[in-house]
């Protein structure tokens, strides 16, 4: 008895307590990354509840956006009227927008003084896409059709269509309309409509009718293919 109490009493040899100080450290080390595991597991739960909970919110969204743009369609409409006695107004607004005036050639700008309206509408769903349509006067001597549009088509995958109305032109306009942009260094193609403005007042090089143009949606949109394409400036 004796021998077993000094046994007892005798400090443990040096590495027989780094052996279990080592193995206490693992201990906590599996405890801790066990719990940071169950942490992050539960932040992505988390995560996903709060996707479900914005995509309810962005069609929501949707359906009061819906609601008012039947609302607004009327005044834009009366809008629209009042600007067409104004001489050059779409011309002249144009123009002075600090980057689509350095887009505009001079053949452009004499186009756009036969611009009576410019009006933008949503896709009837809003998220697919939306149009831009230019009216112009009726002794407009550049193009056959009182109308141009350009469609800005999304897809579920991202996909931008961007479709124009080629305008048909009067005899001797295509040649100078050509020459115009030759001259500014940024022919594209004798066919493509003679107007720049996108959604949300901002410039865009023009593209040929069909030409397919692969990004997402700009800022301010809900961004995510198949979303609601940035909200426009009227």
């Amino acid at each position: 008895m004796a021998a077993i109490k000094r046994a007892k009493q005798e400090p443990k040899p040096e590495s027989d307590l780094k052996h279990e100080a080592d193995l206490k450290l693992e201990q906590a080390d599996d405890e801790g990354n066990d719990a940071v595991t169950q942490s992050l597991k539960s932040i992505e739960d988390l995560q996903l509840q709060l996707d479900q909970i914005n995509d309810e919110a962005s069609e929501a969204v949707l359906e009061v956006e819906k609601e008012f743009n039947k609302k607004r369609r009327p005044v834009f409409e009366h809008r629209n009227l009042i600007i067409s006695r104004i001489p050059r107004f779409w011309s002249t607004t144009l123009l002075n927008h600090r980057i689509i005036r350095q887009m505009v050639t001079e053949h452009d700008s004499d186009c756009l003084d036969f611009c009576t309206q410019l009006d933008v509408e949503d896709s009837e769903d809003i998220k697919s896409g939306y149009s831009i349509t230019f009216t112009f006067a009726p002794d407009n001597p550049f193009f056959s059709e009182a109308q141009l549009t350009k469609r800005f088509v999304y897809s579920e995958d991202g996909t931008l269509d961007i479709q124009g109305t080629v305008p048909t032109w009067a005899e001797g306009m295509v040649s100078g309309y050509r020459q115009s942009r030759l001259s500014q260094g940024r022919l594209q193609n004798a066919r493509q409509p003679v107007y720049h403005v996108t959604r949300a007042g901002h410039a865009q090089r023009p593209c040929v009718a069909g030409q397919r143009v692969q990004g997402k949606q700009g800022a301010g949109s809900r961004a995510t293919a198949g979303s609601a394409p940035p909200a426009k400036s009227r």
